[in-house]
């Protein structure tokens, strides 16, 4: 009956032992894993109108890393619903970590073909994605080109909240 009780104990020993050593080993996250910030921000975004919140258009933001020089450009579809391009991104450390810099474009073509002068406002505030909302302020004018290009005169500052999607 001893023989019994210590095989017993010895049986549910073991298998005690097998149930804590069967477990999953916990594997770290790499960096290889983590996104930048600048694949953070790539994505699909719906804009909408700051005053009412009505739908505006669907833009997108294509992150591109060139190896050559170790650099990271956002490239832009739809920006205001009218504009593609492409915008180097600086690593400048006096800027807040999500900034989205559009820079200054002129002359810019538009979908139509009519040529803009696209800058963005140097606000803080603005063009800084916030966990998934980016409060897009740019400044859009065809001063040089309105005349020419046979349309009507266009100098505004847009205020525009992008949700990524």
């Amino acid at each position: 009956m001893k023989k019994t009780k210590v095989l017993r104990l010895l049986l549910c020993g073991l298998i005690c032992l097998g149930f804590y050593s069967c477990t999953k080993d916990k594997v770290p996250l790499t960096d290889e894993n983590e996104l930048n910030k600048w694949e953070f921000i790539s994505g699909t975004y719906k804009v909408y109108d700051i005053n009412n919140g009505s739908f505006l258009y669907e833009m997108t933001i294509d992150h591109i890393y060139n190896t050559l020089d170790d650099s990271d450009s956002l490239k832009f579809s739809n920006y205001g619903n009218l504009f593609s391009f492409t915008k180097y991104q600086s690593k400048a450390s006096n800027i807040p970590n999500f900034y989205i810099n559009i820079g200054s474009q002129n002359p810019i073509l538009d979908k139509y073909g009519k040529r803009w002068h696209l800058f963005q406002e140097t606000d803080f505030n603005f063009n800084v994605l916030n966990n998934d909302t980016i409060i897009l302020k740019y400044h859009r004018e065809n001063m040089l080109y309105y005349i020419s290009d046979l349309v009507q005169f266009y100098d505004t500052t847009i205020i525009e909240i992008a949700v990524k999607q």
